[in-house]
């Protein structure tokens, strides 16, 4: 009975999910879209990896923005509709995929994993795009299944799948990368043979490495760098030299056996103790080796950016940001993952307890690239494939509590369990509606109580229902995933953003038809830029002018510092930057003048409305010079402030600002006395050099509060 409900649950959820995305409609394009898009219609047009900007676009390998523009190069068939319909295929992958990995432990795990992961609705939100992460997240999940699979069997036509899967997912986007090594690590814990490991492992690599190749030389050509590890291109070599080494190495290892050299490392090994102690040390050794390098690299990466890797501020401001999309997967899923690691602690017998483990080391390996993002602002994307991880381990700890609970007997313990389970239950379906999740806590923690006491009862009576426990905590998890998934849909069915987004774009791109010769270039602030240069390529040349990532010093004229360039004092606009505490979207003078005399671009396109959109430089505008404003243009959006667009003449060889006036919003310059104050006496020396040239915009008691906090900073 348990295979069959099992199976039924993971085919409703996966029809569910593409179900809905049949229903909805699809969102307005974002950035992102419109930026791969832009890529690969130039890649197929002969013009190279470059953006609507002209840029050469290095950040990830080109081939989702190919893959999704081929069809458009040589059918005509439109690349945002491909692109769409891929990520639909991929998003509902990811359902089926989780389901998978949780059946690997046992039906019911799987049924729940999958179900539990339709409450994740922005993972719904993002199957609706034809952005990169949803298909390089089914990938990483992909490759996770087959290699393991290929371990357990030793097929060296599965290691080969598996490293077409993983090079694929790594030219889509890299996130694949620290799941690398897991399927490896795991295995070391089987009984597989190490001949068979080893051999294995040297095909996987081989495949992956010679397919993701040529990337790495096109990258190391042109920008002289190791993509991803930011080492001197010349690091290649040795590298290279050290992946054939293994490759070959790995594939000698049953011939290697037999000879001199194995046997003396196999009693090498011997003497250490048992084979089991042996695979307990390496796998679960160099997991967190592996992890540790990763959580180095990825420390000197926030670094590079001028931020700290862990500080408190950022972990506070990405879980106010993201706790809405993420709370059911938190909830349900870290304390899960506790109750798992529990259970293999408690149980060595436990069933399923060796597939478990697999994904503990998978988590492990994982867990860095979600400190990484955290650090740097990133959105969730980036770790889809960790919470669907996490769901699986989630699951598989839920059922041996409930099990466990049962097997007890013990009254008062089921029921507090079950109201404990059922006050999660209501918590996350607080999502539901505008129902408190205190409120639906409680309610949750009474149906689970009052079930117990059912159970109870029925088991006192004879009638045991202990078998349906499981199986009905199942199909609650499916009929909540649902019900988030329809009212989450429900509320963003007209999207109001959306919509405003669509309005911009539109009389941006009439206006400069009917205005602009063709031709001309044309520069784009941050904001809508992609979207809109997207929609008139063929027609003008489009160049990108926006705000640059900055951080405070107090050594620094202005207090502020682009990490890429020394100390300079001619900082003119400034906002608070909203994924990093330690970060601001700044403009300077020279960035300005020398963008526009390089480009010759007679036209700025400025967007703002979102917090990411870096207002403060247009009131900055009033004081240069060169810049004549010909259009304005304000589009409502319901319930927050209005997208507003302007768009400037501009003279490229008058360009100029008055250099002693800073712009600055009333956000940006409470966070930099903040971190100022930090700086003992050259912070409040840096506050000196502020107070006669800050210009706080817009004003109002917020201005005016920072202000005052400057000048007390300060001192008299």
């Amino acid at each position: 009975m348990e295979r069959r409900v099992s199976a039924a649950i993971v085919v409703a959820a996966t029809a569910i999910f593409g179900l809905f995305l049949i229903l909805l409609p699809p969102y307005f394009p974002t950035f992102d879209e419109a930026k791969y898009l832009g890529i690969g219609v130039d890649i197929w047009a002969g013009r190279g990896i470059t953006t609507v900007f002209g840029n050469v676009f290095t950040s990830h390998a080109p081939a989702w923005p190919a893959i999704v523009a081929l069809p458009q190069a040589t059918l005509g068939i439109d690349a945002l509709s491909v692109g769409r319909f891929l990520d639909a295929v991929c998003g509902i992958s990811i359902i089926a995929l989780t389901g998978a990995l949780g059946w690997r432990i046992r039906p019911i795990v799987g049924a729940i994993s999958a179900a539990g992961l339709l409450s994740l609705f922005y993972l719904h939100d993002l199957t609706r795009t034809a952005r990169l992460d949803v298909p390089a997240s089914a990938l990483v999940l992909a490759y996770l299944l087959v290699a393991m699979l290929a371990f357990r069997r030793g097929s060296l036509r599965l290691a080969v799948v598996a490293g077409v899967v993983f090079a694929a997912g790594f030219l889509v986007k890299e996130i694949d990368l620290p799941f690398a090594p897991a399927p490896f690590l795991a295995a070391v814990l089987w009984t597989v043979p190490w001949r068979s490991l080893f051999r294995t492992g040297a095909a996987m690599l081989g495949v992956g490495s010679v397919l993701v190749a040529p990337w790495f030389l096109y990258y190391a050509e042109v920008s002289h760098r190791v993509y991803r590890l930011d080492a001197p291109a010349p690091v290649l070599i040795p590298l290279g030299l050290g992946v054939l080494a293994l490759v070959l190495l790995g594939l000698a290892a049953p011939w290697l056996a037999e000879r001199r050299p194995g046997r003396a490392l196999e009693r090498i090994v011997h003497r250490i103790g048992p084979d089991a102690r042996v695979r307990r040390i390496a796998a679960w050794g160099l997991t967190l080796i592996w992890a540790a390098a990763q959580t180095y690299a990825y420390a000197k990466t926030a670094r590079l950016s001028g931020t700290t890797f862990l500080g408190l501020d950022q972990l506070q401001l990405y879980a106010a940001t993201w706790a809405g999309e993420l709370r059911a997967v938190a909830f349900f899923g870290l304390t899960g993952v506790a109750l798992a690691i529990v259970a293999l602690v408690a149980d060595r017998d436990l069933p399923g307890g060796a597939r478990i483990r697999d994904l503990v080391i998978a988590t492990i390996c994982g867990f860095p690239l979600v400190l990484l993002v955290i650090a740097v602002g990133e959105p969730p994307r980036n770790y889809l494939a960790n919470l669907a991880i996490v769901t699986v381990l989630a699951a598989a700890g839920w059922v041996w509590t409930v099990e466990r609970m049962l097997r007890t007997k013990r009254p008062l313990l089921l029921v507090a369990g079950a109201a404990i389970l059922g006050a999660a239950g209501g918590y996350v379906l607080a999502s539901l509606g505008n129902v408190g999740p205190t409120r639906l806590g409680l309610a949750g923690a009474a149906v689970g109580a009052m079930v117990a006491i059912i159970v109870i009862v029925l088991d006192r009576r004879g009638r045991s229902v202990d078998g349906l426990v499981v199986p009905a905590i199942a199909i609650a998890v499916l009929v909540g995933g649902v019900g988030i998934l329809a009212v989450h849909g429900a509320n963003t069915l007209h999207p109001a953003g959306g919509e405003a987004r669509a309005e911009a774009v539109a009389t941006e791109v009439a206006w400069i038809r009917q205005n602009v010769p063709p031709g001309t270039t044309i520069a784009y602030g941050s904001f809508l830029g992609y979207e809109t240069a997207y929609r008139i390529a063929d027609d003008y040349r489009s160049v990108v002018i926006r705000a640059r990532i900055s951080v405070s010093d107090a050594a620094a004229p202005d207090a502020l510092r682009w990490n890429a360039e020394p100390p300079a004092d001619d900082w003119i606009a400034v906002d608070a930057a909203p994924r990093n505490v330690d970060q601001f979207a700044a403009y300077r003078a020279t960035w300005l003048e020398t963008s526009f005399k390089r480009t010759g671009a007679t036209y700025w396109v400025y967007t703002t409305g979102i917090d990411t959109s870096s207002p403060s430089i247009e009131p900055a505008l009033t004081t240069a010079t060169g810049f004549e404003k010909v259009a304005d243009f304000s589009f409502p959006v319901a319930g927050t402030a209005p997208l507003h667009t302007s768009i400037y003449r501009v003279d490229p060889s008058t360009v100029g600002f008055d250099v002693s006036r800073l712009v600055i919003a009333p956000d940006a310059l409470e966070r930099l006395v903040g971190l100022l104050a930090t700086d003992g006496a050259a912070g409040k020396a840096a506050a000196g050099r502020l107070v006669p040239q800050v210009d706080v915009q817009p004003t109002g008691p917020e201005a005016d509060a920072a202000m005052q906090a400057l000048r007390e900073l300060a001192g008299p």
